[in-house]
């Protein structure tokens, strides 16, 4: 499992539709609803989510951590490490082959065409 995870309180977003809310403190998950059950259980087929499922679940909304250039990545993101859970603060959790992101709290104005890995580079 992931060690030094952030507090973080985010939605999981389908375009501009909210399916679903994580809110983690103290390295433990405090608060986890979805909303648009359809699209949430696209993303996130699971009824219980855990830190450890959630953690595999961001992680694989990032680079594979052995990429031969992920430290230049890690670099350009102001990361001194690879984790995901860091790593996705600052992506959102964008991925060119879905609709899925990460918007988090303080961002609650950005939509879909702000991020849109399309329309605009991360």
């Amino acid at each position: 499992m992931e060690k030094n995870i952030p507090d973080m309180d985010f939605d999981i977003m389908w375009l501009d539709e909210k399916v679903g809310h994580i809110c983690i403190k103290d390295e433990e998950i405090v608060d986890a609803e979805q909303y648009d059950c359809e699209n949430y259980k696209r993303f996130l087929p699971y009824c219980h989510i855990t830190i450890a499922l959630l953690s595999r679940l961001l992680q694989s909304r990032c680079w594979d951590k052995n990429r031969a250039n992920i430290n230049e990545i890690l670099s350009e993101l102001g990361l001194n490490s690879y984790n995901p859970f860091e790593i996705v603060k600052k992506t959102r959790g964008i991925d060119y082959d879905d609709k899925f992101w990460f918007r988090f709290k303080g961002e609650e104005s950005l939509c879909w065409d702000d991020v849109d890995p399309r329309r605009v580079s991360l």
